[in-house]
């Protein structure tokens, strides 16, 4: 339990301030390990090696939060809203 080969992380990182965020996402980058997150923040999905977009539970795209973003422009409004 202490040494997780797969951190899974729903929205956790939502509650928290731009700093301490952006220390968590280092932190998770620099541990090695396979993390799975489940966010509507932009500055989380940027720092991901692959973003999987979803609607209605099913997977629409997949790639480099950019790449979606410019093949779905909406998605970038929509989160700003939420």
């Amino acid at each position: 339990i202490r040494k997780p080969e797969l951190i899974l992380l729903d929205d956790v990182l939502s509650a928290v301030d731009n700093h301490t965020e952006a220390e968590l996402i280092q932190y998770i980058n620099d541990s090695g390990k396979t993390a799975i997150i489940a966010s509507h923040r932009t500055s989380v999905l940027k720092a991901c090696d692959r973003v999987l977009l979803l609607d209605k539970g099913e997977i629409i795209d997949t790639g480099l939060f950019d790449e979606i973003a410019s093949r779905h422009p909406h998605i970038q409004e929509d989160m700003i809203h939420e």
